[in-house]
């Protein structure tokens, strides 16, 4: 992701990094307050607001400049917070 690479780190996100699990997991959104991943509930889970520009984020739908996820892709990310969001 051009937004949290290594060099750029939107809201100090680097999804490059070797902790980057972890930083979803125990962050909250630096503009709403919102946690990043809620295990288990996709639907308190700011990262899926993001990606589907639900009313209420801060910003633009992610991916920023780039198209919108599919709805499989989407429906991908919502199962895996469903399923406790495991690191592998």
């Amino acid at each position: 992701s051009k937004c949290h690479d290594a060099t750029t780190q939107a809201d100090g996100l680097s999804l490059a990094s070797a902790d980057a699990y972890k930083a979803l997991l125990q962050r909250s959104s630096a503009h709403s307050g919102a946690r990043l991943v809620v295990p288990g509930k996709p639907q308190e889970s700011y990262l899926v607001a993001k990606l589907q520009a639900s009313a209420g984020i801060a910003g633009k739908r992610m991916p920023l400049d780039a198209p919108a996820l599919l709805p499989c892709q989407l429906e991908m990310v919502r199962g895996w917070i469903l399923a406790g969001a495991k690191e592998k």
